[in-house]
């Protein structure tokens, strides 16, 4: 069976793949059928105020992790919040 991608990533997708950069697939299977979840970094403008701590985010579909640095660059405190609902809700629940 044939990969669909929503028409409104299909120029993302296309023009990450074309770089040649990282990303990563995760199947989930659903029902009687899979889901193809592919992500991948789309780059951050936002400035760093690095005099203050600074906290990651990574957001998977079953966990929720957060890690916060200090400005020294030590690690100060590191979370997991399982979401394991989210793989299976809607999208407007999800949002």
């Amino acid at each position: 069976m044939p990969l669909e991608v929503l028409s409104r990533y299909q120029d993302l997708l296309h023009r990450h793949l074309a770089k040649g950069q990282a990303y990563t697939v995760r199947m989930v299977q659903k029902g009687g059928r899979f889901d193809c979840l592919i992500t991948f970094p789309i780059g951050d403008t936002v400035p760093l105020d690095k005099a203050s701590p600074l906290a990651g985010i990574d957001l998977n579909p079953e966990v929720v992790a957060v890690t916060v640095v200090l400005p020294n660059g030590n690690f100060k405190v590191s979370r997991a919040f399982l979401a394991q609902e989210l793989v299976h809700v809607s999208r407007a629940k999800r949002e």
